[in-house]
């Protein structure tokens, strides 16, 4: 009876992060796309705020910050709606005016719940990736974002 020989028909597989650093190298339009230096503690007042209520939209959850004592405190709010429908995706992000306003908030509401009336769920408090009045409004909306709503105070605000 002949040997029988084995042909390798093995692929070489790479972990994820190995691949996406290969795609990185080879499309020179994304590199250092994430790679920026990290803003320094004092220079962080965006916070990316998730798992709030699906009804919550732009101009509630602005008055739900000045409700609770941030009157002021803040400049911008961008809640990101689905493509279809008008639903909140479960987060927002809001620039405050001040590092001080920003760790309050932060402790008010991380692992807290937003609303018990209105799902119950926990919230997690980020810091944004995008830091700063210009650089939030300037976000560009993703495939699944139909529209984002934005809320910009005025300076007579």
């Amino acid at each position: 009876m002949p040997a029988m020989q084995y042909r390798a028909t093995f692929l070489h597989f790479e972990t994820t992060c190995e691949r996406s650093s290969r795609r990185c190298q080879t499309m020179p339009a994304l590199q250092g796309t994430y790679q920026t230096e990290p803003e320094p503690k004092s220079q962080i007042t965006t916070m990316m705020i998730c798992n709030i209520p699906s009804t919550m939209d732009t101009n509630s959850m602005v008055e739900d910050l000045n409700r609770r004592g941030f009157e002021g405190a803040f400049d911008t709010v961008v809640v990101p709606e689905e493509r279809f429908g008008r639903r909140c995706r479960g987060y927002a992000f809001v620039n405050f005016v001040s590092r001080t306003a920003y760790e309050v908030a932060e402790a008010m509401f991380h692992g807290r719940v937003w609303d018990a009336s209105l799902g119950g769920r926990v919230v997690d408090v980020r810091e944004a990736r995008e830091q700063g009045q210009d650089r939030l409004v300037a976000m560009p909306k993703g495939r699944t974002v139909k529209r984002r709503v934005v809320f910009v105070a005025s300076a007579s605000e």
